[in-house]
C-alpha cells in the first residue's frame, strides 16, 4: 500500500513537471544565480515571448541558488507596457510561504520558487516585459543596492522576460 502511494505521488510530481515550459529570459544584476526560468501555460512553441490568456492562471517557476544563507524573501513584480513599469499584484508576496521554497535558504544549494499569476479578462491584449524580483526584506533600504541616486541597482533575483496577454 505505502509503495503505490510513494508510486501515485512520483506520477503525480512528474505530470505536474511536463507541463512547465522553458521561458527566454535576462537575468538583470541578481546576486543569486539563476538556473532557470519556466511556466505552465506558456506554448512549446513561443521563440521569443510567452503568451498568456486572459482569465488564466499561468505559474512560473524560477530555479536560482542563493549566494548566502537567507531567512525570508519577498516577491515583486512588475509589467512594462510601452514605457512604464506598473507594479503587478500578487496575493501573496512572502516567496517562503506557499511557494514551494521553505526559508531559511542555504547558500549554495537549488531551490525552485513558483507563483501562479492571474490573468484578469480585462487586461488589455499586448505585449509585456516582465520583471520579476525576489530580495530578502532588509536589501530595501541596504545602501549595497542602491546606486548614488538612492535608486535600486542590485536584487537578489531579478529576471526579465518578453510575453504578450492574449484574448
Amino acid at each position: 500500500m505505502r509503495s503505490l502511494l510513494v508510486i501515485a505521488a512520483l506520477l503525480a510530481v512528474t505530470a505536474l513537471a511536463a507541463d512547465f515550459e522553458p521561458v527566454k529570459y535576462k537575468a538583470c544584476r541578481s546576486k543569486f544565480e539563476v538556473k532557470s526560468v519556466e511556466a505552465i501555460g506558456c506554448p512549446k512553441d513561443a521563440k521569443q515571448r510567452c503568451l498568456f490568456k486572459r482569465n488564466s492562471e499561468p505559474v512560473i517557476r524560477i530555479g536560482f541558488v542563493p549566494d548566502r544563507d537567507v531567512d525570508a524573501l519577498e516577491t515583486k513584480v512588475r509589467a512594462k507596457i510601452e514605457q512604464t513599469f506598473s507594479e503587478f499584484s500578487l496575493e501573496n508576496t512572502n516567496a517562503c510561504k506557499g511557494q514551494n521554497v521553505t526559508c531559511p535558504l542555504k547558500a549554495g544549494q537549488l531551490y525552485y520558487y513558483s507563483q501562479k499569476v492571474k490573468v484578469a479578462e480585462e487586461y488589455p491584449t499586448v505585449n509585456v516585459l516582465v520583471n520579476w524580483l525576489l530580495n530578502h526584506p532588509s536589501t530595501f533600504e541596504d545602501p549595497k543596492y542602491k546606486d548614488e541616486e538612492g535608486n535600486r541597482n542590485l536584487n537578489d533575483l531579478c529576471i526579465l522576460f518578453h510575453a504578450k496577454v492574449e484574448a
